[in-house]
């Protein structure tokens, strides 16, 4: 579920589904009208509908692109079983954070420009040593291999959901060696701090989740992540930060954040490339940069692009 932006939802009333024919369903429960929901959006109403090749229309008008960058899942949230064991480490290993042998990784934590407040909202941890697990205690009793944590701070995705606790992923930094990240596997395609999303309020969208935290950080302004550049381009993420009334696109700057930003631009019509100043959003803080000032400017000047078109 997400916010309506063709009402004042303090709620999230719109569901956002797929149908079988790629086709994206609408439906907000406050009772707007889909055709309502669309404008809200920026998009078009053809951009909803696949012909039957299960490309949308909108999708078909552009030059084709490889398979991987195609819009066409809905994601899923993993299972039960996962959930009980990826949301009991990352407690757990919140709590580790806080003590001796968290203490480095909450230096790091802190030198990267963030608050223990927002350390605690994203209930970022530490992961003390590599570990293997049994993938029958991660519910994937399909997979021969066990499950491995390696040793480093950890980064959960969590789920949007009123009464509950869940993830999308389970994310470690490694505290050395390649691959610099590692996940545990059985996790969703999810967004990174998707329960920020307001219909009502700006949004920039970052490459990396240290990137999002920190424009939350510096700028007190919503922010989600895709996880790496090709990442996050499911129907269901696309229309749920479409539904801000400004969306910024903060990748990295560098080739590899300039491309998947074109990208998101051609996905999204109102939203602008908001290129850093420095390589990422995370470097800027740190430099002591004016965040809120680089963001609020965007906007203001998105606005008056608007108000001239």
């Amino acid at each position: 579920m997400a916010r309506c932006p063709a009402h004042d939802d303090r709620s999230p009333s719109l569901s956002i589904t797929e149908a079988n024919n790629g086709s994206v369903l609408l439906h907000c429960f406050a009772g707007c009208e889909p055709r309502s929901i669309v404008q809200a959006m920026g998009l078009e109403w053809a951009a909803l509908f696949a012909d039957d090749d299960g490309r949308t229309r909108q999708a078909k008008a552009r030059p084709p692109k490889p398979p991987r960058r195609r819009v066409r899942k809905t994601p899923e949230v993993p299972g039960e079983a996962w959930q009980e064991r990826a949301v009991a480490l990352a407690i757990e290993c919140y709590d580790r954070l806080y003590t001796d042998e968290g203490a480095k990784a909450l230096a790091y934590l802190h030198g990267r420009g963030l608050s223990d407040a927002l350390i605690y909202r994203a209930c970022l941890g530490y992961h003390p040593a590599d570990r293997r697990e049994p993938s029958d205690a991660w519910g994937l009793t399909d997979r021969e291999d066990d499950v491995w944590i390696p040793r480093g701070i950890t980064v959960p995705w969590q789920v949007s959901l009123p009464d509950d606790v869940k993830l999308w992923r389970f994310k470690v930094r490694r505290a050395g060696g390649k691959p610099k990240y590692a996940q545990a596997p059985g996790g969703g395609r999810g967004l990174y701090l998707e329960d920020v999303v307001d219909a009502s309020k700006p949004l920039v969208l970052c490459e990396g989740e240290v990137d999002a935290l920190s424009v939350i950080e510096g700028a007190r302004i919503p922010a989600v992540a895709t996880g790496s550049a090709d990442a996050g381009r499911l129907t269901a993420w696309i229309a749920r930060i479409a539904s801000a009334p400004h969306v910024l696109v903060a990748f990295d700057a560098d080739e590899a954040g300039d491309k998947a930003a074109e990208e998101w631009l051609k996905l999204i019509p109102h939203a602008r490339r908001l290129r850093p100043t420095r390589h990422d959003v995370n470097e800027m803080l740190t430099s002591g940069d004016d965040v809120r000032g680089w963001i609020e400017q965007a906007i203001e000047s998105t606005r008056t692009h608007r108000s001239h078109a």
